[in-house]
C-alpha cells in the first residue's frame, strides 16, 4: 500500500510552469537538465522534480533557474518567489517610495538639460551660426544612430540645421557665376 504523500499536491499554475520548464529545456539543444542544474546549484533529479511536476521551485532557486533557461523575470518560474517579492515591496513601502521620488527627480533633471541644450544650440545657430553647424554635423558623427533617432536629439539637430540655414549669409558670387 503506497504511503499518503505529506506534501501537497501542486497547483495547475505549478503544473503549468513545470511544462514550461520542461518544453524550454526540450526545444533547447544546448540545454539538457544536468546542464541547467549545474547552473543552478542543484542536481539533475532536482531540475527534473521541477520539469516532471512532482515539485514546485522554490523561491530561492527561481533567480538562478530563471537565469539558466533565459527568462528574464524569476516569478513566472515560482509562485513562492512572487509572493516573497510582492511581501517586500509592501514591507518596505518608503524604500518603494525614494526609488519613485529620485526617479521623478531624475527626470525633471533630465528635461532641464534637454531644454538648456536646445537654447544654448538655438542662440549659438543664430549668433555663430557655423560653428553651430560644426556642432551639430559632429554630434550626428559621435552619437549613437538611436540617440539621433531619439525624438529631442533629433529635432534639436533638426532646428539648429534649420537655424544655421536661414542665417547663414549670401554666397558671394563666384568667377563662374559672373
Amino acid at each position: 500500500m503506497k504511503k499518503p504523500s505529506r506534501k501537497p499536491p501542486l497547483t495547475s499554475e505549478e503544473i503549468r510552469i513545470a511544462a514550461m520548464i520542461k518544453a524550454k529545456i526540450a526545444s533547447d539543444p544546448n540545454l539538457t537538465e544536468e546542464i541547467v542544474g549545474n547552473a543552478v546549484g542543484v542536481t539533475q533529479g532536482q531540475i527534473s522534480h521541477w520539469s516532471g511536476a512532482r515539485l514546485p521551485v522554490p523561491a530561492k532557486r527561481a533567480a538562478a533557474l530563471a537565469k539558466a533557461l533565459g527568462f528574464d523575470d524569476p516569478g513566472i518560474l515560482s509562485p513562492a518567489f512572487r509572493k516573497l517579492q510582492s511581501q517586500a515591496v509592501r514591507e518596505t513601502p518608503g524604500h518603494y517610495d525614494a526609488a519613485a521620488q529620485a526617479l521623478a527627480d531624475l527626470r525633471r533633471e533630465v528635461d532641464a538639460l534637454r531644454a538648456m541644450v536646445v537654447t544654448v544650440m538655438t542662440i549659438a545657430a543664430i549668433h555663430r551660426p557655423i560653428e553651430a553647424a560644426d556642432v551639430a554635423k559632429r554630434l550626428r558623427k559621435h552619437l549613437h544612430p538611436a540617440l539621433v533617432k531619439e525624438t529631442t536629439v533629433a529635432e534639436t539637430l533638426k532646428t539648429i540645421e534649420q537655424l544655421v540655414t536661414r542665417s547663414a549669409p549670401p554666397k558671394k558670387a563666384g568667377a563662374a557665376d559672373r
